[in-house]
């Protein structure tokens, strides 16, 4: 986009909030409060938990995986609830769901859980809110079917936001995992225990697959009236300016198609090459005499205004090399399309491979 004059700063930004379509959205409020003061604030009723004893890696076989996590569930303290949660979010930026399936043991009941979670979100505000929503169910039990869940199992493959909550409640600054400490700590209030533990996501764990599913159907929901987060807002822009730097640079270079056989050049060639490409080289006179590197443009061999299009296919002093390799008259997109190896082979012929500069000046005696 082409504007006559400096536009101000807020239509600017305006401009980049629609192109990165988050013009309009509900902004969610940052946590710059706290329901209690640190020193008021008991955590010693929830275990984080964000390794498994058996450690694995994700390039192990599901199998592998699964046993590993298996294994670090049997070392949990039993439990009366059990909740499963998943987040996820369209190439980790965009359409986002939360999902989670609680199960109370003593209760004898299931309950799934599933919430948009925004059209600009990512995976781990997704995976926040997943916890976030199931907890909210487990608290809003009425009180005689609390007292028979307090012992709980938080149980998600999202490492990332374990460690977020690790770092306690008074150093949050997201309102979403301020709220999920706010949950958990009116948990401890009513007398309940709460182990949060990572287990390897797509590893063949049925309460994960039936948490990651129901996020996938979240995902599908309503999301306009999700609010946005400003992690996720500036996600949004800096990808959009990426877009934008992306689509001008492929708009200004005159020669975005690759050359056939680039990847298989020297050093040398390669940069050789990449800068004939943009029109501005090194091997000729006119990029030189723009630096002062060189007294004029004019071309060593001829005479006429040096430049990457004379060099390739004008100066008459290559005329023999450049039929040779292209045939007559051919285009810059013709010989910038022929394989790298000519091109080079073409520069070496004719014996242009070194900056044609000045000589300095002879000194008298």
């Amino acid at each position: 986009v082409v504007i006559s004059s400096r536009p101000c700063m807020r239509r600017v930004g305006r401009w980049m909030a629609e192109g990165a379509n988050i013009e309009g959205a509900t902004a969610e409020p940052m946590a710059l409060y706290r329901c209690r003061p640190p020193w008021e604030a008991d955590t010693g009723h929830v275990q984080i938990v964000v390794d498994l004893p058996t450690p694995t890696k994700r390039s192990d076989p599901p199998a592998v995986r699964k046993e590993a996590a298996l294994r670090a569930l049997d070392l949990l303290p039993p439990a009366d609830t059990t909740v499963w949660s998943d987040g996820s979010a369209a190439g980790g930026t965009t359409r986002g769901g939360a999902g989670a399936v609680i199960h109370f043991h003593r209760l004898g009941k299931k309950i799934e859980v599933r919430a948009a979670a925004g059209a600009v979100c990512s995976s781990l505000r997704a995976e926040l809110m997943a916890m976030r929503e199931a907890l909210k169910v487990v608290t809003a039990l009425p009180l005689s079917e609390l007292r028979q869940s307090l012992s709980i199992r938080l149980l998600t493959d999202s490492r990332s936001g374990l460690q977020l909550l690790q770092r306690g409640p008074s150093a949050q600054t997201l309102e979403l995992a301020a709220d999920v400490w706010r949950l958990l700590q009116e948990l401890g209030d009513a007398g309940a225990t709460v182990t949060m533990q990572w287990v390897p996501g797509h590893a063949g764990l049925d309460g994960n697959e039936d948490a990651d599913r129901l996020a996938g159907e979240a995902a599908s929901a309503e999301q306009t009236a999700v609010p946005i987060d400003l992690a996720s807002a500036r996600g949004a822009i800096r990808r959009h300016a990426a877009e934008m730097a992306s689509a001008r640079a492929r708009a200004a270079h005159p020669y975005p198609t690759p050359t056939p056989g680039h990847d298989q050049l020297t050093r040398w060639e390669a940069v050789t090459l990449s800068q004939l490409r943009t029109g501005f080289s090194p091997l000729t006179r006119d990029t030189l005499h723009r630096v002062d590197l060189a007294r004029d443009n004019k071309c060593p061999e001829c005479g006429d205004t040096d430049s990457v299009r004379h060099l390739l296919l004008e100066c008459p002093a290559y005329a023999g090399a450049r039929c040779r390799r292209w045939g007559p008259d051919p285009t810059l997109d013709e010989v910038l399309g022929a394989p790298a190896s000519i091109i080079t082979g073409f520069l070496r012929g004719v014996g242009r491979v070194e900056p044609p500069v000045d000589a300095p000046p002879q000194q008298s005696p």
